[in-house]
């Protein structure tokens, strides 16, 4: 996870800013627009996308356990030598591992569907705030690694049943004399 504040002084002409993530070289994410048109510059838009959140002046953004290496872009227009932009205290943070079990999976159907303020207790398994499909997909990718690594060889019943067929003959067949 990604994380940054973020501190605007807008002064007193319009401008517009944007915040994209590069993740591995690749092609970058836009994940927040903010634009100010009005004449005081008191209220600017926040547009978020690629998954990002922004509340109370922090931005923060999930990313995949996968990802080696992020690189934080910020472009935009600042008409006005009193602009100024702070951003601070960015962080990245690994997902814990979880523990997958079926309790896991009872909370994140029960709680399927919301959309504001869940936990990790709740279903909510990429910390943003919701329950949904991304969840069930972490849920399943880790409950898969989870019971590979735990794996126990078991055979099948049908070999048994073929092994036992095989050496019956064997058991019946009477000695001649």
């Amino acid at each position: 996870e990604l994380s940054f504040d973020l501190a605007l002084n807008g002064g007193s002409d319009p401008y517009q800013l944007y915040f994209r993530l590069f993740l591995d070289g690749a092609t970058g994410i836009d994940i927040l627009t903010v634009t100010d048109d009005g004449p005081n510059n008191n209220d600017p838009t926040y547009s978020l996308a690629g998954g990002a959140t922004y509340v109370d002046g922090v931005v923060t953004v999930a990313i995949a356990d996968s990802v080696d290496t992020v690189e934080l872009f910020m472009g935009g227009r600042l008409d006005d030598s009193s602009q100024m932009v702070v951003i601070d205290n960015v962080t990245i943070t690994e997902a814990p591992e979880l523990d997958v079990d079926a309790a896991d999976y009872i909370a994140l159907k029960t709680h399927i569907g919301w959309v504001d303020g869940a936990t990790t207790a709740e279903g909510d398994y990429n910390d943003d705030g919701d329950v949904d499909g991304d969840d069930l997909q972490i849920l399943r990718e880790r409950f898969g690694a989870a019971n590979a690594a735990n794996a126990n060889p078991v055979p099948e019943p049908a070999t048994l049943l073929i092994m036992m067929a095989a050496g019956l003959p064997a058991l019946l067949k009477r000695r001649r004399s």
